[in-house]
C-alpha cells in the first residue's frame, strides 16, 4: 500500500534548490538537463518511488543498470539505477532509500511532482548485459533498484536489510516476479548475519556460474572472496559497492 504523497501547493513548479556559485553553474549547463518529476510515491516509511522526464531519457541508448545521477543540493548528487524506462513518454523510474541525513536523503524525502531538477546521465554503471537467468544477486535497501532493473532475468536473490519486511515490501512494488523468491536477511551490529548470507548464496550459486554483488563495500568483499575460495571464476562476478560507512559519493 502507498503512503500519502506530497505535492507542491497549486501545483507550480518548484526549481531545484541551493543553486551552486557561478563556476557551477557554469558546470551544470554543460554537463545536466533539466528534467521534471511527474510522481513521487512512497512505498514504506524509507523507500520512495520517483518518476522524472526529460526528453534526454527518451533520445538515450539505454541499457539495463545504467545510472542517472540527480543534483541534491550545491554541487552534491544522488545516484540512483532506474528500473524502467518508458521511451515514448520520455519517463525513468527510480526507487530510493531515505537514511541517514545526507543530502540526498533530504531531497529523496521531499521530493514532489512538479519539482524539476539537474541530472547527469543516463550512463553506464553495471553492465549486466552477459548476466543469465541462472545468476545470483546479492544486495541490499541501496540495490533493489538494480535488481528490479533485472526483472525476472535473475530467481536467486538474497538481500541484507535493516528492516526485512519492509525492504521485501519495496521490491515485491517494482519487481514481484524477484520479490516472490527472494530472500532477506536482517543485519546484525557484528556482520555475524552474512554466514546466513554465505550459506543462502551457496544453495543458490549450485546451478550458476555467475553472481551480481551490490550495496555495502565490505559485505561485497566478503561475499566475493567467499564465491571465489568455492571456485566461482572472478570474470563471471559483477560487483557494484553503493555506500560504506563514513564515505560519500559512491555510486
Amino acid at each position: 500500500m502507498f503512503l500519502p504523497v506530497s505535492s507542491p501547493r497549486g501545483g507550480a513548479l518548484r526549481a531545484p534548490q541551493d543553486p551552486p556559485g557561478l563556476l557551477g553553474q557554469t558546470v551544470l549547463r554543460w554537463l545536466t538537463h533539466r528534467a521534471t518529476v511527474v510522481s513521487a510515491q512512497s512505498l514504506t516509511p524509507s523507500f520512495r518511488l520517483v518518476a522524472l522526464r526529460a526528453t534526454a531519457f527518451g533520445q538515450a541508448d539505454w541499457a539495463n543498470g545504467d545510472k542517472v545521477q540527480v543534483r541534491a543540493t550545491g554541487m552534491s548528487f544522488r545516484t540512483y539505477t532506474p528500473f524502467r524506462l518508458d521511451g515514448d513518454t520520455d519517463v525513468v523510474h527510480l526507487l530510493g532509500y531515505v537514511h541517514g541525513a545526507a543530502p540526498g536523503a533530504h531531497w529523496l524525502s521531499r521530493v514532489a511532482r512538479g519539482d524539476t531538477c539537474d541530472v547527469m546521465g543516463p550512463r553506464r554503471s553495471v553492465n549486466l548485459g552477459g548476466v543469465p537467468d541462472s545468476a545470483t544477486f546479492f544486495g541490499d535497501e541501496t540495490s533493489i533498484g538494480l535488481a528490479a532493473a533485472l526483472g525476472h532475468a535473475v530467481h536467486r536473490h538474497v538481500f541484507e536489510a535493516n528492516d526485512p519486511d519492509e525492504a521485501r515490501n519495496a521490491l515485491g512494488a517494482v519487481a514481484p516476479g524477484a520479490a516472490n523468491a527472494a530472500r532477506f536477511i536482517g543485519r546484525t551490529a557484528d556482520d555475524g548475519h552474512l554466514a546466513h548470507a554465505e550459506a543462502l548464496l551457496d544453495e543458490r550459486a549450485a546451478a550458476s556460474l555467475h553472481h551480481v554483488l551490490s550495496g555495502k563495500a565490505s559485505s561485497i568483499q566478503r561475499l566475493r572472496r567467499h564465491l571465489v575460495a568455492r571456485g566461482a571464476q572472478p570474470a563471471r562476478i559483477v560487483s557494484k559497492v553503493y555506500w560504506a560507512p563514513g564515505k560519500n559519493g559512491l555510486d
